[in-house]
């Protein structure tokens, strides 16, 4: 995705997107501790350019699922999955 805004840009963009039933999801790939600011910004760009987000959160990230949790208040296109069972994961909401 950084591809597109050239190599001097860096704006917000998810590690992938895709489209399904009409509805435009970008999906972040979080293994390590973000600060809150951060994890807040990509949240708002994510909400504002796509349907649904999708965060996949490693194992021992208790801490960020948290932070992403309380944000799905204010931003409730949000869906959080674990990285050990995205591949049970159905994104029907």
């Amino acid at each position: 995705m950084h591809s597109k805004d050239g190599f001097s840009v860096r704006n917000q963009q998810p590690d992938f997107v895709f489209t399904k039933d009409d509805k435009t999801y970008c999906v972040e790939v979080e293994l390590s501790k973000k600060s809150k600011t951060r994890l807040e910004r990509k949240i708002i760009s994510y909400f504002r350019d796509y349907d649904i987000q999708i965060w996949i959160v490693g194992e021992n990230t208790q801490k960020l699922s948290s932070m992403i949790e309380e944000f799905k208040i204010s931003y409730p296109n949000i869906i959080i999955t674990n990285l050990k069972t995205v591949g049970n994961m159905s994104i029907e909401k």
